[in-house]
């Protein structure tokens, strides 16, 4: 499955990825990091072939290397790391305070005016969106400046009871949205195609499970963009407040056209 007609999309690769080496550890061990590069745009056309190889199994973490191909092209590559729970001093950061996502309108009727393709992965994607703050679209038309995005996720109808697709669900949905507030400090926005974001690596940290059926929030920010490329940052809260994982993506920004 492919988000856009000609690529593939990348949360869907490295979703892909992550269930092919979560199958490779122990039952006891959960996926506490990845780190990925996205080296050449998938065809939607060629099936993905995906070779996991065993790095490491020690006695509290299990290490693998994935790559992704099609043919005998890389296009991602991507180190990850399993982990058995065990006790430990606990803390995470607040929650920001942001209106809840049952008393928000759903993004695709606040964009329902706008006839746009580039919106289409709101509209017609397998994650509703609900934005806790005005929509990167919408501030653009106002002239708003901000570094941040805030929105609510929820996957369409149920995912299956199954931590590591679960895992993989919460992967694919990272990389929706995650470069969006790069263009908002200068009162852009990706959905307008004032520039064509191509995701250059990508990175997630999990702390604590998602069940991706239900509301959590992604808190993005940029914290710099240069040279043609902008870094993003984010950090997901499930509905109760739990910092549930953090994400950090660097894109290459192009003029839009």
């Amino acid at each position: 499955m492919a988000v856009a007609s000609k690529h593939v999309f990348g949360g869907l690769v490295l979703a892909q990825a992550v269930v092919a080496a979560g199958r490779s550890v122990t039952p006891d061990r959960s996926i506490n990091s990845l780190h990925a590069y996205f080296l050449r745009a998938g065809d939607p056309s060629i099936p993905l072939t995906i070779v996991v190889e065993r790095i490491r199994d020690g006695r509290s973490f299990s290490h693998r290397k994935v790559e992704v191909l099609q043919g005998d092209r890389c296009i991602a590559e991507m180190l990850c790391s399993f982990a058995v729970s065990g006790p430990g001093v606990s803390h995470q950061v607040e929650m920001p305070a942001v209106p809840g996502a049952d008393d928000l309108v759903d993004d695709a009727v606040t964009l329902g005016d706008l006839d746009d393709p580039r919106l289409s992965v709101t509209r017609m994607g397998p994650f509703e969106f609900r934005s806790a703050e005005t929509h990167s679209r919408i501030a653009r038309e106002r002239g708003e400046k901000t570094d941040r995005s805030r929105m609510w996720l929820r996957a369409k109808g149920s995912a299956p009871d199954d931590a590591l697709l679960q895992t993989a669900l919460l992967v694919y949905a990272s990389d929706m949205t995650v470069l969006d507030p790069t263009t908002r400090p200068h009162a852009l926005a990706l959905s307008a195609g004032d520039l064509w974001p191509t995701s250059l690596d990508h990175a997630v940290w999990f702390h604590q499970p998602v069940q991706v059926d239900s509301w959590f929030l992604l808190d993005l920010d940029s914290p710099w963009a240069g040279d043609g490329r902008g870094l993003a940052r984010g950090r997901v809260f499930t509905a109760d407040g739990v910092l549930a994982a953090e994400i950090a993506q660097e894109g290459l920004l192009r003029a839009g056209s």
